[in-house]
């Protein structure tokens, strides 16, 4: 029953955080919205900070399978299948309301999840990405190169997705160029 009521508490949660931030995602509101009992949302998902890391990592996993097609879009070419991962990244950002908050400080709980704290989103996001770039890339580049390249990439990517200091297309071109200097070093 608890995987039942899951899709709906998320939702509820994502649309408080995208629309009143942190301060609206109270379980008693999230559990309103959804329909279900505040006992209900505790059992399902947990406490508010658990509701919110769940929502987060939800986001994530969205966000992950658009890199994974840009890396099979580009099988012969790390370079520009990196870095194009990174543009649909910045790119689907823009428009994410959840980023958009996270950005403006309205559900500033979580941004230590995304920018701070390695496991609960980084980990997740580098260990997709890296696999996806080493099934790939392989044949064309070590093991060791192409998990620097998609460590710096993601990086990157977070740091121009939650404090932009130029255009997409300048934090893309940023990207394309580190990568590609790091993938043309002797034995990448």
């Amino acid at each position: 029953m608890a995987n039942d009521l899951e899709t709906p508490i998320l939702d509820a949660a994502l649309a408080r955080l995208q629309h009143g931030g942190w301060a609206a995602m109270t379980v008693a509101a999230v559990a309103a919205d959804a329909g279900v009992s505040r006992q209900q949302v505790y059992r399902a998902i947990g406490d508010r900070q658990q509701l919110g890391r769940r929502v987060l990592m939800r986001e994530v996993q969205r966000f992950i399978q658009p890199v994974l097609a840009a890396h099979r879009a580009h099988p012969d070419d790390a370079v520009r299948g990196i870095s194009s991962a990174s543009a649909t990244t910045l790119a689907a950002a823009a428009d994410n309301l959840l980023i958009k908050a996270l950005i403006a400080g309205q559900a500033s709980p979580l941004l230590p999840w995304v920018a701070l704290e390695s496991g609960p989103v980084l980990e997740p996001v580098l260990q997709a990405v890296t696999a996806s770039a080493l099934a790939t890339y392989g044949e064309h580049h070590s093991p060791a190169a192409l998990t620097r390249a998609i460590e710096v990439s993601v990086r990157l990517t977070i740091s121009h997705l939650l404090q932009p200091t130029s255009s997409q297309e300048d934090a893309v071109a940023q990207i394309h160029d580190t990568i590609a200097a790091l993938l043309s070093l002797p034995g990448a």
